[in-house]
């Protein structure tokens, strides 16, 4: 999977965590933000989104760190710039921890869908 198709497929999780259905992340801020937000619709968990969920659960066991930079920048819908002034880092160190932390979500992915 390139980098593109990784990026949607993490905008598609995405979509799908923020929304307030059954099986979806359900928090209170995801909740309200879902009232906001008309790109947050997908209420159905997908077995795309169940394999990138599970991939995003062993990134967050692994790295917090990537984790964190995944949250900020696809649930939180911040830019780089943003996320750096939160980690005390530079952009271009945000960059290189997102394209890492992309990087590890994408292999856990590949090991996951071999297993379907």
């Amino acid at each position: 999977m390139d980098s593109k198709e990784l990026d949607e497929r993490l905008e598609r999780w995405a979509n799908w965590a923020r929304s307030p259905s059954m099986g979806s992340v359900n928090s209170v801020s995801g909740y309200l933000k879902e009232r906001l937000d008309q790109a947050a619709d997908s209420y159905e968990m997908t077995d795309e989104i169940a394999i990138t969920e599970r991939a995003m659960a062993r990134v967050k066991l692994e790295e917090k760190a990537y984790w964190r930079v995944i949250a900020r920048y696809y649930l939180g819908r911040l830019s780089c710039i943003e996320i750096s002034l939160q980690f005390f880092t530079s952009e271009h160190g945000i960059k290189l921890l997102l394209l890492e932390a992309k990087s590890r979500v994408g292999e856990h992915i590949a090991t996951l869908d071999g297993f379907n």
